[in-house]
């Protein structure tokens, strides 16, 4: 009966140490890929009223004109 345990817990340990040798694997490999460009960056105010500027001039005094009463 000692046995079948022992030979269960030894089942177990194999497949375990399987999964950590695979993670291993999967790590390493992620460390030796080359990194991702990060994401661009949000608009700046600047751009966006220069983007406002091209398509919305009459808008964009306007929008000016309610920051500069806020600030």
């Amino acid at each position: 009966m000692a046995d079948k345990k022992i030979e269960a817990l030894v089942a177990k340990v194999n497949v375990l140490a399987e999964s950590v040798a695979a993670l291993a694997n999967i790590v390493n490999n992620l460390q030796r890929s080359p990194s991702q460009a990060p994401p661009p960056s949000p608009p700046t105010r600047s751009m966006k009223r220069a983007a406002q500027r091209e398509t919305y001039p009459a808008r964009d005094n306007q929008i000016e004109m309610v920051v500069d009463d806020l600030q």
